[in-house]
């Protein structure tokens, strides 16, 4: 039987996911909620504040996520390359 690499899949970044499917939650929440305070009005523009904040981050962190995910997939494909480093000191 064909072992599968499961490695693949996973997402560079544990933590932002997991932050994303938190913030989902939250606006989620915020959608249930407006339905029952549509009289309230500072408490309905409180709720659509944190609804928008935390779909704000939830994108910033997607994109980030999506950017870092490019980044190791370009580095993957070039091959490894080691340059020599010269250090230059100065006695003062």
């Amino acid at each position: 039987m064909e072992k599968v690499d499961l490695g693949k899949y996973q997402p560079n970044c544990v933590l932002a996911h997991e932050l994303v499917n938190k913030l989902s939650v939250i606006v989620g929440h915020c959608d249930l909620l407006t339905e029952h305070v549509s009289e309230d009005a500072r408490l309905l523009k409180r709720l659509l504040t944190i609804r928008e904040i935390a779909k704000s981050m939830a994108k910033d962190l997607n994109d980030h996520q999506c950017h870092l995910d490019a980044m190791a997939k370009a580095a993957a494909r070039r091959p490894a390359q080691t340059q020599a480093v010269t250090v230059e000191t100065k006695l003062v």
